[in-house]
């Protein structure tokens, strides 16, 4: 992935972008300028990179550019030794059930909220020891190299610190 962001910053001088390693491939940031998923650059980047058909899907339908800040339960050795459920209880909470008893249908939906909170509260105390992904370097286009040395405007640069943190890209953790 490093060899073709370079390859593309090469042809393209005016981008920069970020790479980190995910669980399952790479994140990269364009740290040049803000894009909107609908913009003809970002179906290029997408082709070039070659990015997941269902988050090319997903970040179109919902224009926004979707990333896990957080571990995914089933990576997290707590599932696997069953300290946590590898999925969120009461996923269907917020639609109901069909039941017609008034009095046992509020019982089951307040155990199964409890539940829920109670997943959250584990998942929380779990996953604080996880990051998300790995920074591994960042690629600024000559062009830009030359204006302004790092190539990220100062709210891009107040993102990607953000992101950062969150993900706690710079802990030495297990990724999850």
């Amino acid at each position: 992935m490093t060899d073709l962001i370079k390859k593309r910053i090469a042809n393209h001088p005016t981008e920069c972008f970020r790479l980190y390693q995910t669980p399952a491939g790479f994140r990269i940031i364009a740290t040049h300028d803000v894009v909107s998923p609908s913009d003809n650059v970002v179906e290029g980047w997408f082709a070039y990179f070659h990015a997941d058909t269902n988050y090319v899907r997903l970040c179109q339908v919902q224009q926004c550019f979707r990333a896990r800040i957080t571990a995914k339960p089933w990576r997290m050795s707590e599932v696997e030794n069953k300290k946590l459920a590898k999925d969120i209880p009461a996923k269907d909470f917020w639609f109901g059930s069909e039941n017609t008893d008034i009095d046992s249908s509020i019982e089951q939906r307040q155990h199964e909220l409890k539940a829920r909170k109670q997943w959250m509260a584990d998942y929380d105390k779990y996953a604080k020891n996880y990051r998300a992904c790995h920074y591994v370097e960042s690629m600024v286009g000559k062009e830009v190299a030359r204006e302004s040395g790092s190539g990220a405007p100062s709210h891009i640069d107040e993102f990607i610190q953000w992101h950062d943190k969150a993900c706690q890209v710079e802990k030495n953790l297990e990724m999850a």
